[in-house]
């Protein structure tokens, strides 16, 4: 009689949890229907990368409208070798040395258009290739394994790294929170005195989810959001079987728990991005925005630390530092977004070339 109790209880757990989970289904898949814009910009430049979460499409194209410029539009190009440029045709081969550029959305050039960038201007300046590799929402686990893919295979003359301390933020988590999506990021990983990086635990289906656009309308149409239901639910449906096993049974094991040693973690990408940087003759540059964790080196040949958010400040003689370098929208009394603005760019560009310029050893091969 016991056992036919428990057996009673567990069903009806498993089948609370089952309805449980087509309600959500059916309720966050309805809200993604009706708010196309949810990680649009996102799903239509990138698409998953079961080593680095997400990663820019090759050859893509994509074009919008800023609030605060209805009439001017911001291009989003990409080349065949994934990298961010001025032109969708642009092409560069595996072999073409240049600088090569790793960051999140602020190297990127998030709401810019290629030309506005300061990593496009500083290769510009100084007549090389622009390998515009920045992720956006990448953190410093990503950028580390697309530091291993990128500097072997394109053997970069100069890398300049971004460094910012929300991108450790986003290296101590299993999964970046974005509503209504949970996004599986490469995290680091410490256990004893050894540290790594873990791949995503799962891939990233709301990158799928463009291909189910043309299910969406401006109206609500009960037939499209029927078919849009039926091939989104199951990519819902999976993440959330990936992070029900991830909560119970991988998130507090060592060789799954992110790090709690930020600072090991902090020592452990920067010399390995030293010793990539040598293996493969190229030069570092790092570029600190925003709040900044210094690194420190065991190599004696220290990389030129450019602190372009200082650069920034000073330049600001009195200004508001919102108002100067973010974008906003007429008559707004908050920027519609905190990315930095072209004229942040600008400065960025200038805080990097007078560094390189006024080094006391060049830092240009």
């Amino acid at each position: 009689m016991k056992s036919f109790r428990y057996a009673v209880l567990s069903l009806k757990v498993v089948s609370a949890i089952i309805i449980f989970y087509l309600v959500l289904s059916i309720t966050t898949v309805y809200f993604v229907f009706k708010k196309p814009q949810l990680l649009f910009g996102l799903t239509q430049i990138c698409q998953s990368d079961k080593q680095l979460g997400w990663a820019l499409k090759p050859a893509c194209h994509f074009e919008y409208n800023l609030p605060c410029a209805p009439s001017a539009k911001v291009q989003v190009c990409t080349n065949l070798a994934n990298f961010r440029t001025k032109h969708t045709a642009q092409t560069i081969a595996a072999d073409t040395a240049g600088f090569l550029f790793l960051g999140c959305s602020f190297t990127f050039g998030m709401n810019c258009n290629a030309d506005s960038t300061y990593a496009q201007m500083v290769a510009d300046y100084f007549g090389k290739p622009c390998l515009n590799a920045a992720i956006p929402g990448a953190g410093f686990a990503a950028l580390l394994q697309q530091a291993r893919i990128q500097i072997p295979k394109h053997k970069p003359e100069v890398v300049f790294f971004q460094n910012s301390d929300w991108m450790m933020e986003r290296s101590t988590t299993i999964y970046a929170p974005t509503i209504p999506w949970y996004l599986a990021v490469p995290y680091f990983n410490t256990q004893g005195k050894t540290t790594q990086v873990i791949s995503p635990l799962y891939e990233n289906n709301v990158f799928f989810l463009n291909q189910l656009n043309v299910y969406k309308t401006t109206g609500f149409s009960p037939i499209n959001y029927l078919r849009f239901f039926y091939k989104a639910t199951p990519l819902f449906l999976t993440e959330n079987y990936h992070r029900f096993i991830i909560f119970f049974f991988k998130k507090n094991k060592p060789a799954f728990a992110p790090t709690l040693h930020t600072a090991t973690a902090y020592y452990y990408l920067f010399n390995e991005l030293q010793q990539l940087c040598a293996q493969h003759h190229a030069q570092l540059i790092i570029v600190g925005l925003g709040q900044q964790l210094m690194p420190a080196f065991t190599h004696t040949n220290e990389p030129l630390y450019v602190d372009a958010e200082a650069h920034l400040k000073e330049q600001l003689l009195g200004a508001n530092y919102e108002r100067a370098y973010n974008f906003w929208e007429p008559g707004a009394n908050k920027p519609f977004d905190d990315h930095p603005n072209p004229t942040a760019q600008h400065l960025i560009a200038d805080a990097i070339i007078q560094a390189i310029k006024t080094a006391p050893t060049s830092p240009l091969p």
